[in-house]
């Protein structure tokens, strides 16, 4: 199981920071850390986007629902809804893979450390907490 991808990012109530130093305990590079924050931002925009042709998509269904309760032709919203499903498909690909990726990413972090676990690049040098009887 992956850390949680609100822990990256402040305005959620994470704390990059500790993750950031986490990571330097594990001998791991921190900026990993910035990378799955751009990414998260990037799926966040791009998920917006996205709500933002379904807004389109449902103004103009509403447009066409009444040009037929009206009798009138609705041939020009028609084709403007099939334009819009087909730039959804397309953005709704663009979503899912950005998700994946920033997932991917994320993946690789390690869980936040305990302050008391021990930290050392080699066991050798490493100390011993309990010792079973």
């Amino acid at each position: 199981m992956t850390i949680d991808i609100h822990l990256f990012v402040k305005e959620k109530g994470g704390d990059p920071e500790a993750i950031r130093e986490s990571e330097k305990k594990r001998y791991r590079n921190p900026e990993i850390v910035d990378e799955v924050i751009a990414l998260y931002s990037a799926w966040v925009k791009e998920s917006f986007k996205l709500d933002q042709i379904n807004k389109s998509i449902n103004a103009v269904q509403r447009d066409i629902t009444a040009k037929k309760r009206a009798k009138e032709d609705a041939s020009e919203f028609m084709e403007k809804k099939l334009a819009l499903d087909e730039e959804k498909k397309e953005q709704t690909n663009v979503v899912k893979e950005s998700e994946v990726k920033m997932k991917i990413v994320a993946s690789t972090v390690g869980n936040i450390l305990y302050k008391d676990v021990p930290v050392s690049d080699n066991e050798v040098f490493g100390y011993i907490l309990v010792v079973d009887p």
